[in-house]
Parts: structure tokens; C-alpha cells; sequence
């Protein structure tokens, strides 16, 4: 999978509530990110993978009550892309994070 910058605004945008994507079909994306408890995808490592996307529990990270999943996306060379804007300590102060809430 080759993402251009524009594709990975347009992604974020649309995730955020803030876009409407014709192209995305909604419970794909849904199963993809993982919002869907009953089907996490493949565990691997720490991590689980489903269609192309990976997700870290951060429920402890965050000291959350309720399993909490952040989406990511990994490519060659190092390349990350979180689903979040900043920190993720920092974006749990001020809005919280944890399922749930």
C-alpha cells in the first residue's frame, strides 16, 4: 500500500468526523481500525493486525477501566502514521482517550 500525503489528510479527516469519503466503505474502515471488540484481528506481539491496519492497547498505559485500542498504520523503512494528533499522554489530559468514557 503507497499512501500520498494528501490520501493520509483526507483518511484523518474523514476518521475525525470532519470529511465524508464516498470511496470508504464505513464498516470496513470500522473493522480495519478495530472499533469492532469482538473481532480485533491477528495478534502480533503486543499488537493485533487486521486489513491493513495495526492497533496498541493502551488501556495500561493510560490506567483505563476499559480495554482501550489506538489505530496505526506501518510501513517500510520506519514509517509511522498514528491515528492522533499529538501525544498520547498529553491528548489523554486533555480529552480522554480511554474506552468507555
Amino acid at each position: 500500500m503507497n499512501w500520498l500525503a494528501d490520501d493520509l489528510l483526507r483518511l484523518a479527516a474523514y476518521v475525525n468526523g470532519r470529511a465524508v469519503l464516498q470511496q470508504v466503505d464505513g464498516k470496513l474502515l470500522n473493522a480495519a481500525l478495530q472499533r469492532i471488540p469482538q473481532n480485533r484481528g491477528y495478534t502480533a506481539g503486543s499488537n493485533r493486525y487486521q486489513m491493513g491496519f495495526w492497533a496498541k492497547d493502551v488501556t495500561g498505559l493510560l490506567g483505563c477501566e476499559d480495554q482501550t485500542w489506538i489505530p496505526f498504520l506501518s510501513g517500510y523503512g520506519g514509517l509511522n502514521v498514528v491515528l492522533l494528533d499529538a501525544g498520547l499522554s498529553e491528548i489523554h489530559k486533555i480529552r480522554p482517550i480511554c474506552a468507555g468514557v
